[in-house]
């Protein structure tokens, strides 16, 4: 049986358990997780293994699996300081990801637009 799965900015909602609660009532086994859902920002400044730990127990509660996490910013913005800074956020995702559950990260090039 094919697993369903949703990327959580679909379910604007003012909770990562109110946007798990929306998906799992959709018919969704599956989550790709903007940080933003959980209230950490889409690229936070800051995150913490509590803070991955949170999001984990998160999904356990709802019976959801993460298979990825958006870490999607303008990597060809035309201001280097922004584009330095959003690079090092996206890091710092990178590098938690296995502490929020997963292997798999994804990124954009961006637009100059």
């Amino acid at each position: 049986m094919p697993e369903l799965g949703i990327f959580s900015r679909t379910f604007d909602r003012p909770s990562l358990s109110d946007v798990l609660d929306a998906a799992a009532q959709n018919g969704f086994e599956l989550i790709h997780l903007s940080l933003r859902s959980a209230g950490l920002g889409a690229l936070p400044e800051s995150l913490t293994v509590a803070d991955c730990r949170a999001v984990r127990v998160a999904l356990a509660d709802h019976g959801m699996r993460l298979v990825g996490v958006s870490a999607t910013f303008n990597a060809i913005h035309p201001d280097r300081t922004r584009r330095e800074r959003d690079t090092r956020r996206a890091c710092l995702e990178i590098a938690l990801a296995h502490e929020l559950g997963t292997d798999f990260v994804s990124l954009s090039t961006g637009t100059r637009d």
